[in-house]
């Protein structure tokens, strides 16, 4: 969550001028943290802290979807919901991440703040061409890559890799 909330206030002037609001989905242990960094830095204006609530009443009308994880973003529901609605992505670098979108329509970032807030300034400053472009690439990408039948191959994969694993431990 650092290094979202603390990209999102490296950009924030950008993010306000341009009309952006920022909803931040989730509850947890850094809560209250959270909610002290966004009201110290001026963020309460934009940063939206709505708790748990469903994807699919913010997706929808959603632009930007972060997926941010230290290790791996691979398989995630909330990626293909994000980009069958269309948004644009940022994603850490990590892992399989790759194989959730391609650079029509994402940015694969390190894991800093500064990146975050560089690929977002950078859609920001995209024409409306480009965002419909981008619009187009997600959406197509979803509907050719996100599969059951990719999913299942996936996790059979990953099971029978474990499963291997495990004989050759014993």
């Amino acid at each position: 969550l650092w290094l979202f909330i603390e990209g999102i206030n490296r950009c924030k002037d950008v993010i306000k001028d341009n009309g952006y609001s920022v909803y931040l989905l989730g509850k947890g242990k850094d809560e209250q943290y959270l909610k002290d960094y966004i009201k110290q830095n001026g963020l309460d204006q934009i940063v939206h802290m709505v708790g748990y609530d469903k994807t699919s009443k913010y997706l929808p009308t959603a632009s930007v979807f972060f997926s941010l994880q230290k290790l791996e973003n691979y398989p995630s529901q909330s990626l293909a919901e994000a980009a069958a609605c269309g948004c644009y992505l940022i994603i850490t670098d990590v892992g399989d991440s790759r194989k959730c979108a391609d650079e029509s329509f994402a940015s694969f970032i390190k894991d800093n703040p500064n990146a975050l807030s560089e690929a977002l300034i950078k859609y920001i400053n995209f024409t409306d061409k480009q965002k419909e472009i981008v619009i187009h690439n997600a959406r197509s990408f979803s509907e050719i890559h996100y599969s059951i039948e990719d999913s299942k191959k996936y996790f059979k994969k990953l099971l029978l890799s474990a499963e291997k694993e495990g004989k050759q431990h014993e």
